[in-house]
């Protein structure tokens, strides 16, 4: 039986080893906030190019893809990441899941989330850092 490869929604988020209050080993959880609905508005191939342009990533790295429904990104050595422009949320396909993992693929979306709030391309907002103790891991 031949596996179908589907879409899967992404959330940006990212996760990462830090000290609660300076001190309390922990995991901080961050994501972004939608708008409205949406992580980004409007959003064409050229823009997404002179936003990761103006934020200094090699674009003889990167591919870009576009159909009408999707821009679909991937930077070299990375997982395919699906930006709808019509429904303004990240995707990626199951296949990439399975050999990326969950959590990397969230933070490239986050990355990307980032280049795309600091050039204007999202109204997002970071969410409050949450922090889960690291002790009984």
């Amino acid at each position: 039986m031949e596996s179908v490869n589907r879409w899967v929604h992404v959330k940006p988020v990212e996760v990462v080893k830090a000290l609660k209050h300076g001190c309390t080993p922990s995991i901080r959880v961050r994501s972004w906030k939608l708008v409205r609905g949406r992580y980004f508005k409007s959003l064409t191939p050229e823009k997404l190019k002179e936003a990761l342009r103006a934020s200094h990533v090699k674009l003889e790295n990167i591919q870009i893809i576009t159909n009408p429904s999707f821009i679909i990104y991937q930077y070299k050595g990375k997982p395919l990441i699906a930006l709808n422009v019509r429904d303004g949320r990240f995707y990626t396909t199951e296949l990439t899941l399975e050999k990326w993992g969950q959590q990397y693929v969230q933070y490239q979306c986050f990355i990307l989330m980032s280049i795309l709030v600091k050039n204007g391309l999202s109204d997002s907002k970071l969410s409050h850092s949450k922090y889960c103790p690291l002790e009984g891991r």
